[in-house]
C-alpha cells in the first residue's frame, strides 16, 4: 500500500503534506460518538466552550473512560498584534516580545515550607489573568510594555477542523474507553452522564453518530441466537437417528 501512495505522491498538488502511514487498532476508536448543536441561543465559540469546561470533564469521571475528543465549535484565543513598524523603530525584534510573554504566563515553584505538621508549597503564579494584562508586561532590556508595541485582541483561534450537523455548526465529543474496560458499560454509564447533562441544557440537541455498545451487543445477540440454533439442529439429528425423544433427549443432556 505504501509503494501504491507513494507512486501517486508526485502528481497530488504541491502543498499536500506527505502521507502518514500508522498501524489501526479498534481499539482506539471512541466506544460512542454524538455531535451537539445550539437551538440558536449560543455562538459556535460558547457551545465549544460549554464542551470542554462541562461535558468533557463530567464524562471523564465516569468509570472506565479514559479520555474525551472534542472537535468543531471555536475556540478561544488572545492574538498579540504585532506593530511592524513600531517595533522595527524601536529596534526591538518580535522574538523579545514573545519571550517576556511566555516568560510572564510561567508558573513556577518556589519550593515548600513546614510549619508544625503540615507543609506549604509555594509558587510564583503567571503575571497574567485577563487580556489587559498582557499590555503592561515589560520587554526585557527595553523600557517599554508588549501594550507599546502591540495590539491586544481577545479573538478566535484559526479552526483546524469542522463539524457540522444538518448543516448547522456543531461540536463532537468522542468518549474512549480506559484499556481493558468493559465497551458496553463504559457506553451505557457515559450515555446517562450526557443525558443528565442534557436534560439540564434544553437548548441543546445532540445526536449519537456511533455507539459501539450497540455493535457488541447485537454480536452477542447474534452468537446466542445461533448456539441455540445450532442445539436444536443437532437434537434434530439426533432425533432422527435414534427416532425415540427419550433417548434423543439423554444424549443431548449428556453432552453438556
Amino acid at each position: 500500500m505504501r509503494d501504491k501512495v507513494n507512486a501517486i505522491v508526485p502528481r497530488l498538488p504541491s502543498g499536500v503534506s506527505a502521507p502518514v502511514y500508522r498501524q489501526f487498532d479498534p481499539n482506539d476508536q471512541a466506544v460512542l460518538q454524538l455531535a451537539v448543536t445550539s437551538d440558536g441561543t449560543l455562538s459556535a465559540l460558547d457551545l465549544r466552550q460549554l464542551m470542554d469546561d462541562t461535558f468533557a470533564p463530567d464524562v471523564e469521571r465516569i468509570d472506565g473512560v479514559g479520555s474525551i475528543d472534542v472537535n468543531g465549535g471555536r475556540q478561544r484565543q488572545i492574538n498579540v498584534l504585532l506593530n511592524l513598524d513600531r517595533i522595527e523603530s524601536l529596534h526591538i525584534s518580535p522574538a523579545q516580545v514573545s519571550n517576556a510573554i511566555g516568560n510572564a504566563n510561567s508558573n513556577i515553584g518556589l519550593g515548600s515550607i513546614t510549619s508544625g505538621d503540615q507543609t506549604i508549597n509555594l509558587r510564583a503564579p503567571s503575571q497574567i489573568t485577563q487580556p489587559a494584562d498582557i499590555g503592561n508586561i515589560p520587554i526585557a532590556g527595553t523600557r517599554y510594555t508588549v501594550g507599546d508595541v502591540a495590539t491586544i485582541e481577545d479573538g478566535i483561534a484559526e479552526p483546524t477542523s469542522y463539524a457540522r450537523l444538518n448543516g448547522t455548526d456543531a461540536v463532537t465529543l468522542g468518549v474512549h474507553k480506559q484499556s481493558g474496560s468493559n465497551t458496553v458499560s463504559v457506553a451505557e454509564g457515559a450515555r446517562q452522564e450526557l443525558q443528565k447533562l442534557f436534560a439540564a441544557n434544553p437548548h441543546l440537541k445532540f445526536i449519537i453518530t456511533n455507539d459501539q455498545s450497540t455493535q457488541v451487543r447485537n454480536a452477542v445477540e447474534s452468537s446466542i441466537e445461533e448456539i441455540i440454533l445450532a442445539v436444536v439442529a443437532a437434537m434434530l439429528v439426533v432425533l432422527l437417528f435414534f427416532r425415540n425423544l427419550r433417548n434423543t433427549l439423554v444424549t443431548v443432556a449428556g453432552c453438556r
